[in-house]
């Protein structure tokens, strides 16, 4: 994915903007179906791809193949968004829901307690060794806050294997949990907290 990447925004300059829009959407897809036939990770494979053109697109493209290239990556990723969700609505079973809330009550207890030992610390590491601006507590306490999760993680826990039987069934529930947790909750209540600590 890396070197496709690349190769292609070595080829940037002499591109339009429509075939450099064309060719952005063939490295995505290239690059995971070659990555798949060589037994590797085709999502992966696009991830590094993706990140190949971001990073030297800035300095290897004209500014109106720039601008097109960002509108319409946001725009597919906005439908990709909602095409995932709607097709989560469409395979999650409430009843499953229903049948899960404790493990539920613990994946969301866990996700709450995880994630400000998950930010704090790096956060505190890249403020003395990377000699970023200090984000201090009331930055730190929104990112924790805003930590939402969404489609990707359900997107995963519907891909796993059927063999898993109930604790498939289980890990589904709970991830949808977490997701509809943090969607309701922390989603609609971030406003406020930025607000109550005085940042906006």
């Amino acid at each position: 994915g890396g070197v496709i990447g690349t190769g292609a925004v070595l080829l940037l300059p002499r591109l339009y903007r429509l075939p450099a829009a064309a060719m952005s959407v063939a490295v995505a897809y290239g690059s995971f179906v070659i990555a798949e036939q060589l037994q590797a990770s085709g999502v992966m494979a696009t991830v590094a791809a993706g990140i190949a053109m971001g990073g030297l697109l800035e300095s290897r493209a004209q500014q109106p193949v720039r601008d097109l290239l960002h509108e319409l990556w946001a725009s597919l990723s906005f439908i990709a968004n909602a095409l995932l969700f709607l097709f989560i609505g469409l395979a999650l079973d409430l009843d499953l829901i229903r049948e899960n809330l404790a493990a539920i009550g613990i994946a969301i207890g866990a996700v709450l307690i995880a994630r400000p030992l998950a930010v704090v610390p790096v956060v505190s590491l890249l403020e003395r060794w990377a000699h970023i601006p200090k984000v201090g507590q009331r930055n730190s306490a929104v990112v924790v806050w805003g930590g939402l999760r969404g489609g990707v993680a359900l997107a995963l826990a519907l891909a796993l294997p059927i063999e898993l039987g109930e604790w498939r069934d289980t890990l589904i529930a709970m991830t949808a949990g977490v997701v509809l947790a943090t969607l309701l909750l922390n989603a609609t209540t971030i406003q406020f907290l930025v607000h109550a600590l005085g940042l906006d």
